[in-house]
């Protein structure tokens, strides 16, 4: 008999077959009938069935290229509980490039007489500022296109002329504060009366 973590392991691995094939079916073979799932930024899902459709219409759409789970640590709690922590990597085209998104899961599982099942799993979704090498390029081109535009041109007049006038007042006062640092104003007394 394998260990409980060993056990969850392999559940966790044919998961991961299951969603490169694209077979929702498969996917939520290891839930329990009313497993609960809090999808990262997304709906609470409750029961099996809403989880089948929610992959179902995920596989349908072109861009999901598809996620991968990775456990990181297992713990078992008396036998008949426990629970998994690891990282999830999905990926989707968008356009000409892939979007990569992270984060991290925790998943409690439960040992009945066919086995472990999920009973819930809560996903994160970890921000990540950095972009992938030609998103950035792409970013850098389109910028660059957009600031030589008529259009963006005809925007930064207005706000031109105001940079232009507010420096034209700094240096008058500049010349102003030099003249009377240079010239002091003479103190003229006032006569008795």
């Amino acid at each position: 008999m394998t260990c409980p973590p060993d056990a969850i392991r392999a559940i966790r691995a044919a998961s991961n077959a299951a969603i490169a094939a694209r077979d929702a079916d498969l996917v939520v073979a290891c839930m329990l009938f009313d497993a609960t799932v809090s999808v990262a930024r997304g709906p609470i899902l409750h029961g099996r069935e809403a989880s089948r459709v929610a992959f179902a219409e995920q596989f349908a759409d072109r861009a999901f290229l598809g996620y991968v789970r990775e456990p990181t640590d297992i713990v078992v709690d008396a036998g008949t509980r426990a629970t998994e922590r690891g990282r999830w990597t999905g990926r989707w085209r968008h356009g000409a490039t892939e979007q990569v998104m992270r984060g991290t899961y925790v998943a409690e599982w439960r040992h009945t007489e066919l086995g472990w099942f999920i009973q819930s799993e809560i996903s994160h979704l970890r921000i990540n500022t950095a972009q992938p090498r030609n998103v950035a390029i792409a970013n850098r081109i389109n910028n660059r296109a957009t600031l030589h535009s008529p259009l963006h041109r005809a925007r930064q007049r207005p706000v031109n002329r105001i940079r232009e006038r507010l420096l034209f007042f700094r240096s008058v006062l500049r010349m102003t504060a030099g003249i009377r640092a240079t010239h002091p104003q003479p103190i003229h007394e006032i006569p008795d009366r």
